[in-house]
């Protein structure tokens, strides 16, 4: 059973040669000697609008066997910790394969995780961070999980879990995909962000959590972020390092209501 790229063509270009293009210079320039991240918070808005920050994240890094994805749902429907059990999700240049011995693992480590094909399956949050990382690395699989779980003890517990499963495997890396403020004036949207971006940078999911809540930010991903900040504790994270924080006005010219992306490595 293989997931159809629904945003192709819309979010992304939906033409492998166009596409291929278009990642090469949204990965340009790589370093000599790419590192290695426990994990990596990226944007997923059209390429056009946070691809250059998702991009200056992510060319950074050393893509490993594996990446688990995990993205907000904006649909609503399906299991709120839904792991995905597709054999591969297709994207223009081909299919990357779902890691379902890894899904397999997880689900039997912490049941509150539970596999649901369904809930992903028209979600850009995570399709849109699928070309990137084949771009990078070919033959990378992926483990891709939709998050619309609020509930803050079910999220820290269930992102200690898949840390402890993970701790100390260099195949596999975190990838929390969110973008930040919504449809604020960027002055505005850069003063709730800078909230959160400093829970994020303290390594403080639960701060995360209450921070959105307490002042209303409408960071779409906070709750998959704290997911993977609490699965990188739980594989001995020590800091998170900031890329990029900039907002949809920069393309559009209108400053007056933007989205914000903020992108980030796990070290």
């Amino acid at each position: 059973m293989v997931r159809s790229a629904v945003v192709a063509g819309t979010f992304y270009p939906g033409e492998p040669q166009e596409l291929g293009s278009m990642l090469e210079r949204l990965l340009t320039p790589r370093p000599a000697t790419p590192e290695r991240a426990l994990a990596a918070i990226v944007p997923h808005a059209g390429y056009i609008y946070s691809g250059e920050c998702a991009g200056k994240a992510l060319r950074r890094l050393t893509i490993p066997a594996t990446v688990v994805i995990a993205g907000v749902n904006h649909h609503g429907f399906g299991h709120p910790l839904a792991v995905d059990d597709h054999d591969a999700w297709q994207t223009p240049g081909g299919p990357v394969a779902v890691d379902r011995e890894l899904g397999a693992r997880l689900v039997a480590a912490e049941p509150r995780f539970g596999f649901d094909a369904t809930a992903g399956a028209r979600e850009h949050s995570l399709e849109v961070q699928v070309p990137f990382l084949r771009h990078l690395r070919p033959d990378v699989r992926i483990l891709p999980i939709t998050v619309s779980c609020q509930d803050p003890d079910v999220l820290l517990g269930t992102g200690t879990a898949l840390g402890k499963l993970l701790a100390g495997d260099e195949d596999v890396m975190l990838l929390a995909s969110t973008d930040m403020s919504h449809y604020l004036p960027a002055t505005v949207a850069a003063r709730y962000d800078r909230l959160a971006i400093a829970a994020i940078e303290a390594l403080d999911p639960a701060a995360l959590l209450a921070t959105g809540r307490t002042h209303n930010i409408s960071m779409c991903g906070a709750a998959p972020t704290a997911l993977v900040l609490a699965a990188a504790i739980a594989a001995s994270a020590l800091r998170v390092e900031p890329v990029c924080y900039t907002h949809s006005g920069v393309v559009t010219g209108d400053e007056y209501e933007v989205v914000a992306y903020y992108s980030a490595l796990v070290h």
